[in-house]
């Protein structure tokens, strides 16, 4: 039977139930409403062009400042390549994002380096952000002998910055004939191809002192000097 005291007892205790409650929501469950209302997941605009980011970030409530632009050779002109807070990130609405995007290639001026030794176009090209490529000999009376005659991209060009440049270089009006005795076809094609010849004959002949299909005589002799049409012949073991 209730008496007046256990009504009072049990008052208290639901009373006392009730402010605890009161003291959890308000020190436990409003601020953790409070703060995640006003929180975003930063999503990834990383590979997406500049303004689709821009409008991404701000339609979440974020700002975009302070672009950093800077030259790529793997990421297209206009496109982000990184991101600051990382994507997934929590925070509040209004923080700032730093992107970093993409100028593409940076480009630097050909040098002319006709008329140059080897050694002074490979300090032209280094000056400019530029490599020396494949160097090739040519004939060419119009420049002197061991000067470039040629350079794969033209002079004033804009080309991408670390490029490789290739060059030829001027043998004079004649070429030194190259040492083919020894080599395989293959190989002898390839040392011709750099100064600009042809194998225009191939003969056989029996022989125990070369393996078969080695170079065992050649013409023009090696070391004499040879036209740009010089006709070159070889004789291979067979």
């Amino acid at each position: 039977m209730w008496t007046w005291r256990k009504i009072g007892i049990a008052a208290g205790v639901i009373g006392s139930a009730i402010i605890l409650m009161l003291l959890i929501v308000d020190q436990l469950a409003l601020p953790w409403i409070v703060s995640t209302a006003d929180t975003v997941r930063v999503p990834s605009v990383i590979g997406q062009k500049v303004e689709r980011a821009d409008y991404v970030l701000k339609d979440l409530g974020l700002q975009v400042k302070d672009i950093r632009y800077q030259h790529s050779a793997e990421v297209p002109s206009g496109v982000v390549m990184s991101q600051l807070p990382a994507d997934g990130s929590i925070v509040k609405q209004g923080r700032r994002v730093y992107l970093t995007v993409s100028k593409g290639l940076e480009a630097v001026t050909m040098p002319n380096l006709i008329g140059m030794s080897l050694g002074e176009a490979r300090r032209a090209l280094a000056r400019s952000g530029l490599q020396l490529g494949s160097v090739s000999s040519t004939i060419s009376a119009e420049h002197e002998p061991e000067t470039i005659a040629w350079q794969s991209m033209a002079a004033g060009a804009p080309v991408a910055a670390d490029a490789s440049v290739n060059v030829s270089v001027s043998q004079g009006a004649t070429l030194r004939m190259p040492y083919l005795v020894g080599l395989n076809i293959d190989e002898a094609r390839s040392a011709l191809s750099e100064l600009g010849l042809e194998i225009t004959t191939i003969n056989e002949r029996p022989t125990k002192a070369f393996t078969a299909g080695t170079i065992i005589a050649q013409e023009p002799p090696a070391d004499s000097s040879v036209g740009g049409s010089a006709q070159v012949s070889v004789t291979l073991a067979r």
